[in-house]
């Protein structure tokens, strides 16, 4: 799975554009090695994304037991989703009128 997702994420053309786009202006030639630099940068996007992703994927794992252990909280998520299905349709209807 990790080999999966390393092979994605490396040749994602989102991510080449994104690191193409932005980083040479965090970059300067004349502080020592570009490479490094962009190297470092990459690191530092890397570890972001590592603790974001882990605090949601630990948040959601915590959710969803909880929401196993009660019974009567079983629906909830499914009530949440049904009512962003019905915001958007009615936004889209809305929308359409216009």
């Amino acid at each position: 799975m990790f080999r999966q997702g390393l092979i994605y994420k490396s040749s994602e053309p989102k991510m080449a554009l994104f690191v193409l786009a932005l980083f040479p202006q965090f970059v300067r030639p004349g502080a020592g090695s570009v490479v490094v630099q962009m190297m470092i940068l990459a690191t530092v996007l890397n570890i972001i994304g590592l603790v974001v992703n882990g605090v949601i994927i630990l948040a959601a794992s915590k959710f969803s037991l909880a929401f196993l252990r009660h019974r009567k909280y079983h629906r909830i998520p499914q009530i949440l989703l049904g009512t962003v299905f019905a915001g958007l349709a009615i936004r889209l209807a809305v929308d359409a009128r216009r």
